[in-house]
């Protein structure tokens, strides 16, 4: 008898929830696009308001600049495409 003859493929497995929003957030994360300007637009204001490092923040909010731009060019050509 193999070690795992008990797994099932589609067998449903119990998870307990990890993320929770208060009631009338708006759920941003949900739509990439939005998840990335979201980020990027606090990343922004940080380094104009001195909160966080342009050294290791600024870096990153250039890396979700480009990721906006392909997600917007994708938007523009194909509305279906994000």
């Amino acid at each position: 008898m193999a070690p795992h003859d008990d797994y099932m493929a589609f067998e449903k497995w119990e998870y307990k929830q990890i993320i929770f929003t208060p009631e009338g957030q708006e759920k941003t994360w949900i739509n990439l696009g939005d998840s990335f300007f979201f980020g990027s637009k606090y990343l922004v204001e940080g380094v104009m308001e001195d909160r966080v490092r342009e050294d290791l923040e600024g870096r990153a909010l250039s890396s979700c600049f480009a990721i906006i731009s392909k997600l917007c060019s994708r938007r523009s050509s194909s509305p279906a495409a994000i």
